[in-house]
């Protein structure tokens, strides 16, 4: 930062010793190379949602490779060392085989593909920070204002320099921003009862987790949250980990149309004494701005999501946390404990409001008394999930209806539903749950009407 004076604020630039070999792992970019010629391409995918080009590679020659093999495949050519060789002699590099093999023979499996594209990637970006600071630093000594400024937005745009250079806001300059004045609008989730205890509903920028005990619907609740969402106008981006995206859209056909979801599964739906409602059903759906993703990785569930924000998206659910992959973390508290703080920053950084699907301990499974209820702390794995989360959304009962109104009535449920965390507003009382009509065979999940019911909870 440079002052009305002329003279430089040094207190933010403390000096990096650039006369040492920038950061770099060159047999990680060999290895990177070389898992993706032993996968003929089949890791690609993968790595380019980590890899933003070939200028990520410090390597000699390996530039030229990685520019090679991605503009092989985006032209659906053959990927392995006989075709990738001859196009680098045709771009001009001699005896091309030669790293090439080497890189085969040294990294020996294609498993760890995602691992060195990420070490790859961090060697990269700390060299562009590097790069930054160094310009920071000569703009701030020659009182270059404008040079200055224009590093010091690189090094933010990078994630600073360990901190060292970020910088800070007043707050007038917060007041005066343009989303000081817009504000944290919320996304209704279609449930009046769930958006008054969330204040409207899920907040943009903020991670909400909706956990509850294996078959107590919380994946059905998910999928009528995004119909809903949906119905409103937001366009919706579903991840859906734990079966086939196509699972997720067949039940919230079955939900629109208000019948079996069975037919459908079974492929007798258009040819039933249903066919006009699964028609209609499937009308709506068409009409619905839905994305659904299959990807598990959370490098490719991270550049899906920007892909989604940047193309209009809205909203983004991800069913559920247990089948996220994350590189290097095996064990499950490990990998939840990443993946909920990654997902944390993807809804700041898309700022949109992002619904985690979750599930609860073996010991929360066997709540099953009346006076037992799930809190934030049952959550699996939960590593920091619960602290992470902006909302905490628990299913803690599935109950069938009582009394003769519901005589008639052979297929409803009710899930009683509890906000266990909640950073906008109030948390419910276990003894006054938040009622959903739960429809089973249709995967329908509706509104219950109770005007006189008190949402203000606990504070």
């Amino acid at each position: 930062m440079v002052g009305n004076n002329g003279s430089a604020d040094r207190r933010r630039l403390p000096a990096l010793p650039i006369e040492k070999p920038p950061p770099q792992d060159l047999r990680a970019e060999q290895a990177l190379i070389g898992s993706v010629l032993l996968s003929m391409g089949e890791r690609l995918p993968d790595v380019r949602a980590i890899i933003s080009g070939p200028q990520e590679f410090a390597g000699p020659g390996y530039t030229l490779i990685w520019d090679t093999v991605c503009r092989m495949a985006d032209n659906g050519q053959v990927l392995d060392l006989v075709t990738v060789r001859d196009a680098l002699a045709s771009a001009g590099m001699e005896n091309a085989e030669t790293p090439l093999r080497e890189a085969i023979e040294e990294v020996g499996s294609e498993a760890n593909a995602v691992h060195y594209a990420r070490v790859v990637h961090e060697k990269y970006v700390w060299r562009e920070r590097m790069a930054a600071h160094h310009a920071a630093a000569q703009a701030a000594a020659s009182c270059n204002a404008e040079s200055h400024t224009k590093a010091v937005k690189t090094l933010d745009a990078l994630g600073g320099c360990q901190g060292e250079l970020s910088t800070w806001s007043t707050a007038a300059e917060l007041i005066a921003s343009a989303e000081f004045k817009a504000g944290m609008k919320p996304v209704s989730s279609g449930y009046f009862g769930l958006d008054g205890v969330l204040r409207g509903g899920f907040r943009p920028g903020c991670l909400y987790v909706l956990a509850a005990r294996t078959g107590d619907a919380k994946s059905m609740l998910a999928c009528n949250i995004a119909r809903r969402v949906a119905l409103n106008g937001v366009c919706v981006l579903f991840f859906k980990l734990e079966e086939r995206p196509i699972e997720a859209v067949w039940r919230m056909t079955a939900a629109a149309a208000r019948a079996p979801f069975d037919l459908l599964l079974d492929g007798n739906a258009f040819t039933s004494a249903h066919a006009h409602r699964f028609e209609e059903g499937a009308g709506i759906m068409n009409a619905l701005p839905i994305r659904m993703s299959g990807v598990r990785s959370i490098d490719a569930i991270e550049r899906q999501a920007q892909m989604h924000r940047d193309r209009g998206g809205g909203f983004i659910i991800i069913d559920q946390a247990s089948h996220i992959r994350v590189p290097d973390r095996a064990v499950g508290y490990e990998q939840t404990t990443e993946a909920s703080a990654r997902l944390q920053e993807l809804a700041d950084r898309v700022s949109l409001p992002i619904v985690l699907v979750s599930q609860v301990t073996r010991n929360a499974a066997q709540k099953t008394d009346d006076d037992e209820h799930l809190s934030i702390h049952d959550l699996r794995n939960t590593g920091t999930l619960e602290n992470d989360a902006a909302g905490v959304i628990l299913i803690d009962k599935v109950r069938k209806p009582e009394g003769p109104e519901y005589g008639a009535v052979s297929d409803l449920l009710y899930l009683h539903i509890l906000v266990g965390k909640n950073r906008y507003g109030c948390r419910t009382k276990p003894d006054e749950p938040i009622r959903l009509a739960f429809f089973p065979a249709e995967c329908r999940i509706e509104n219950v009407r109770e005007p006189t019911f008190d949402y203000g909870g606990e504070p």
